[in-house]
């Protein structure tokens, strides 16, 4: 039992020195990320022409985010936009990589019930990169031996070096913002995660304010009640981040702009109780700052899975608004 004391021990020392105003946490999150070099190359190349899918356009373009490395991004676009519609940037969790938010048929993507496609309908232009470490941006070894992803390999070597998978996928979301606002539309984005997915959403609209609504999918708890509570990939783990706050107030931090939570009520991953105690905080910073009106939240009957019955008009509204 001495070594639950010992860790319960640390993480109330951790918790007792949280930063508390919006402006402090967001400027030391900014600080245990880290940076990446940000290449010459800032031109994006279309991988595939345009395929038709009735009702919105699909297509297939790549940009360097660092140091050599290419991002692939599919950009759906609905036919239906009298005008230039408003973008997202769809950010998927552990699985096959953005093909399970765009409608391919894998093994995960019945738990991202492609969101892309429920956005793409509603209106909007969204764009999915592929994170890397899955999909084609797996590490050699991995695609070889067929392994789904590479999370635990590069978040461990990335450590070693004092940098963190976290921090670069973070980097690499707000590349794919630069391609964005410099070829596409220069204000009023969005952002959709769904699970790890939502983590980096979640942090990419902390620090950017580029982003100006947010939904978070499958992913909004307490780091006590999700990464402590059951054994999740390495690729979420920051180190310093209790120092800085606990989820609930980082996610709190977003405030005042626009900020949607999803939650499935038998999420076994992020359970729902502290997915409720989570929102909680978020709705009493909201309320201190006359932005209450601002959150909304959906929980439904399902697992750690994709709704996007009420997110996805809830983002297309809010991004409209501007």
């Amino acid at each position: 039992m001495e070594v639950d004391h010992y860790l319960q021990k640390v993480y109330d020392e951790a918790t007792s020195k949280n930063t508390r105003t919006n402006k402090e946490i967001v400027t030391k999150v900014k600080g245990i990320l880290g940076d990446f070099p940000i290449p010459d190359e800032e031109k994006i190349e279309w991988l595939k022409a345009p395929v038709d899918c009735g009702d919105y356009i699909i297509e297939k373009v790549q940009f360097f985010s660092t140091e050599g490395l290419r991002v692939p991004m599919y950009i759906l676009t609905p036919k239906s936009a009298d005008e230039e519609p408003p973008c997202v940037l769809a950010l998927h969790g552990h699985g096959n990589g953005s093909v399970d938010v765009i409608g391919g048929e894998t093994d995960s993507a019945h738990i991202h019930n492609h969101f892309a496609i429920q956005l793409v309908r509603k209106g909007v232009k969204v764009f999915a990169p592929d994170m890397i470490g899955f999909a084609d941006r797996r590490l050699k070894e991995d695609l070889v031996g067929g392994n789904q992803n590479s999370c635990y390999a590069l978040a461990s070597r990335l450590l070693m070096t004092g940098k963190t998978l976290v921090g670069l996928r973070v980097f690499e979301a707000r590349r794919a913002l630069d391609v964005i606002t410099t070829h596409f539309r220069g204000e009023g984005i969005g952002v959709m995660g769904f699970s790890g997915g939502g983590w980096i959403a979640a942090l990419t609209a902390l620090v950017d304010e580029r982003i100006s609504a947010t939904v978070l999918a499958g992913f909004a708890s307490t780091f006590k009640g999700s990464f402590f509570h059951t054994e999740h990939c390495l690729d979420n783990y920051l180190p310093g981040i209790l120092e800085i706050a606990e989820l609930p107030c980082l996610l709190s931090a977003i405030a005042p702009r626009p900020l949607f939570i999803e939650h499935g009520i038998n999420d076994d991953c992020f359970p729902v109780d502290h997915a409720g105690d989570a929102l909680e905080t978020i709705r009493k910073v909201y309320r201190k700052l006359h932005a209450e009106g601002r959150v909304a939240a959906h929980f439904y009957d399902g697992g750690h899975e994709v709704n996007g019955q009420l997110s996805s008009q809830w983002l297309k509204k809010r991004l409209s608004e501007r």
